[in-house]
């Protein structure tokens, strides 16, 4: 039995064969290979828009049912409770939550899979549909430049640790004090080295994006000053524009034009932001049939 609380729980070999499985999904000529439809709960602390219907279009694929709850997952019981009672009753969990230690106290007591679906520290399953469109425009990845510039936080890191696990060299662009923790940056250097790829941190966005295939951006953090800090992060027409000839711009959702990015950028003819959201659907299908055939 597995669980999927960060990309890195994933091994190279399982990624590619999650995306693989995607890909097909997608042809719409797919049949589920679990011996029953699943039932998964999906647990929210935290709003969620295309996740949510994602995973409805997912379970529609396996020929199941996603079953929410909004809420606070601990004010009845003990998080270890609620995972014990959910491993009774469905087959998997998906988790939407701020602390990251919620998502691995619920693991750590769960006889079922346990998905992260978001928290503050990682948001792996929204990668998994980059991923799917990068390969898609590209093909082999291997060797090219995936760069990110803006706030250091969970879609970051997540990306930061895909990226070296399907060949590509890695680049981020973040101002100080709005890194990615010390902790994942570790991990990142570690898959970037046994990779055999480059990996660099820079404040200098322009850097980060020097050459780039892809070039991603996340929205800012709630800050009183956060143009006098973001404002030279924004990805704009000059920035794109010193990232590489083929290059597509990628943003996980919301974006908030003017902002993190322009919409000359986001709207424009090599964007792939909202192109990605089918492959959300694929992704996250292949992702919970792989986890569960494992499990049964």
């Amino acid at each position: 039995m597995r669980h999927i609380l960060s990309v890195a729980d994933l091994s190279c070999d399982e990624l590619v064969r999650v995306l693989d499985r995607a890909a097909e999904w997608k042809t719409g000529r797919a049949v589920s290979r679990l011996s029953k439809p699943p039932s998964v709960t999906f647990l929210l602390e935290r709003p969620t828009f295309r996740t949510r219907i994602a995973y409805e279009g997912a379970l529609m694929n396996l020929g199941g049912r996603l079953l929410t709850f909004e809420g606070q997952l601990d004010a009845r019981e003990s998080i270890a409770d609620v995972a014990r009672v959910l491993s009774e009753m469905v087959d998997a969990v998906l988790v939407r939550v701020g602390a990251h230690e919620t998502v691995e106290a619920l693991a750590a007591a769960s006889t079922i899979p346990v998905v992260n679906a978001l928290t503050r520290r990682e948001h792996p399953v929204e990668v998994l549909a980059d991923a799917m469109t990068m390969r898609e425009v590209f093909g082999d990845l291997g060797g090219r430049r995936f760069a990110f510039v803006g706030d250091g936080g969970n879609v970051c890191q997540s990306l930061l640790l895909l990226a070296p696990m399907l060949g590509m060299e890695t680049a981020v662009a973040t101002p100080k004090d709005h890194e990615p923790d010390e902790a994942i940056l570790s991990q990142v250097c570690r898959f970037a080295k046994e990779a055999d790829r480059r990996f660099a941190v820079t404040s200098s966005p322009a850097k980060a994006v020097e050459g780039a295939s892809v070039v991603y951006t996340d929205g800012w953090p709630p800050l009183e000053d956060v143009e006098a800090v973001f404002g030279p992060y924004r990805v704009d027409a000059e920035l794109f524009s010193k990232a590489a000839p083929d290059a597509i711009f990628l943003h996980c959702l919301p974006a908030q034009r003017g902002r993190e990015v322009t919409a000359d950028v986001i709207d424009g003819p090599r964007s792939h932001a909202f192109r990605r959201l089918e492959n959300l659907i694929h992704t996250s299908t292949a992702l919970l049939e792989w986890l569960l055939a494992e499990d049964e």
